[in-house]
Formats: structure tokens, C-alpha cells, sequence
């Protein structure tokens, strides 16, 4: 009898019928994960990095991707989520150079989570964007405020959100 429960396992077959992945890209973390539940075993975050346009605590991907049919309970879905956009840091003209698609507008609540090289702006310091543009922004302690001068080229992680509160 063991033996069978062993194949049984091995096959995949467990009595229940397949299950295709949700999309849940772009979901946030908690978000994804229940939708995950709904068909097949949430599993595990597998690892967190920056990415071009998807916000901090965002799925980025799947491992199986969306689509793929399972067995419920004999797939666990690994994932990745998303620790903020990366994005360079200019001291002509005081810009963020940022990734087409955003979705950020002007006054929208933003941080960076961390900077390489650049001077004049502060990790995890409230700032809002500033004159949004499709590949660029500029950053402001204060809605509709003056910008930041940033005084060295770099990079960095920008967040949308409030530092340490609710995502935008």
C-alpha cells in the first residue's frame, strides 16, 4: 500500500484535476498569494530584486509561469518579489532617470530605498515626484516643492509609497 501512495504522489495524481497558475505579476505579495491558494499550493518567496517597472513587494514572477497546469497539491509556486525600481540618478538637471510605464505622476509619494554614488538625496527620506515625464522625474521634499539638487551621477531603488507606511 505505501508503495502506491509513493506513485500515486510521484505521478502527480492525488484525485483532484489540474490546475492552471493566475497571472499574478504586478499583484502584491499578499494578494498574489491568495490568489495562488485558490488552485494550487502558495509555496515559498524564493528571492527579492529590483526590476525595471513593477513596485516594491510586487510579484515579478512564477516558477511555474502563469498558465501552466498542475496537480494542487504537488506543485508548490515559487516567486519573486519585487525590493523597488531601479533607476540612475543625473546631476544635470537634477533627474531620475526611470524605466518607461511607471505609472508615477506628479506628487506621488516616493523613496529611494538605496543609492550608489549619488549625493544630495537620502535613503528612506520622503520625497514626491516632480515634473513626471515617460522616462524621468525629479524629486521634491514637499508636494509641488523645489527639486533636489543631486550633486553625483549614480543609481539607486526608488519605491512608490510612503516610507515605512502603505504602497501608492
Amino acid at each position: 500500500m505505501a508503495s502506491y501512495l509513493i506513485r500515486k504522489t510521484f505521478f502527480g495524481w492525488t484525485g483532484k484535476a489540474k490546475a492552471a497558475l493566475p497571472n499574478v505579476v504586478g499583484m502584491r505579495e499578499a494578494d498574489a498569494l491568495a490568489q495562488i491558494g485558490r488552485v494550487q499550493n502558495p509555496g515559498t518567496r524564493t528571492t527579492a530584486a529590483s526590476t525595471g517597472v513593477i513596485n516594491k513587494d510586487r510579484v515579478i514572477s512564477t516558477n511555474p509561469a502563469a498558465g501552466v497546469a498542475n496537480y494542487p497539491d504537488t506543485v508548490a509556486v515559487a516567486y519573486v518579489v519585487s525590493t523597488g525600481m531601479n533607476v540612475t540618478l543625473t546631476d544635470t538637471g537634477d533627474v531620475v532617470g526611470i524605466t518607461t510605464g511607471h505609472g508615477i505622476v506628479n506628487n506621488d509619494p516616493v523613496y529611494l530605498a538605496s543609492i550608489t554614488t549619488t549625493t544630495g538625496a537620502v535613503i528612506n527620506t520622503q520625497y514626491y515626484a516632480k515634473a513626471v515625464a515617460a522616462t524621468t522625474l525629479q524629486l521634491s521634499l514637499t508636494p509641488g516643492g523645489a527639486a533636489v539638487a543631486l550633486t553625483t551621477n549614480g543609481t539607486g531603488v526608488l519605491v512608490r509609497g510612503y516610507v515605512g507606511g502603505p504602497l501608492a
